[in-house]
């Protein structure tokens, strides 16, 4: 009994009608930009709203319930809309900072992805050329106040600058 049959055609054959848009993802991550300055403004105007509505309390019939005066009721109101604004910017920066996470995911795949097909393009474009002769190099010199034979522990060394324990 097997649980997969041998030749599974789906696997085999792809996946049909899949390739790759850059302009798609381009416009995914426009989309997500938009969605977050939507999403902020739109927690701010809601919290304004409800603040409002709230603070607005003692301009109703609750008023007995609430035991403040009806002269505090403007204040309040304008205080509630100020701490539901304050409240909606807070929740609406949190929620639009997800989304302008996301498009900025987007764009560095998107990035990255142009930079493997230039890197492809070139590597591509390389092996075309034919081989260049060889030239006959001399040996490099060595860079540096270093001299030839030492390493660069033994030089730091005899300079004072590295201390080097004897056994």
């Amino acid at each position: 009994m097997t649980l997969k049959s041998p030749r599974p055609s789906a696997d085999l054959l792809g996946v049909a009608g899949a390739s790759y848009h850059p302009a798609l993802l381009e416009g995914h991550a426009r989309l997500l930009y938009r969605r977050a300055s939507s999403i902020q403004n739109t927690a701010i105007v809601l919290g304004l709203a409800l603040g409002g509505l709230v603070g607005a309390t003692p301009l109703t019939s609750l008023v007995t319930a609430w035991h403040i005066p009806a002269a505090f009721g403007v204040a309040t109101a304008i205080g509630g809309a100020a701490a539901g604004a304050l409240l909606g910017y807070v929740v609406g920066q949190g929620r639009a900072q997800r989304l302008r996470t996301d498009a900025q995911k987007t764009l560095c795949a998107l990035s990255t992805q142009r930079a493997v097909d230039s890197i492809l393009t070139w590597l591509d474009a390389a092996r075309a050329q034919p081989d260049e002769p060889s030239l006959d190099r001399s040996p490099e010199q060595p860079r540096g106040p270093f001299a030839p034979g030492l390493s660069v522990v033994d030089e730091l060394a005899g300079l004072g600058v590295l201390q080097t324990r004897e056994p």
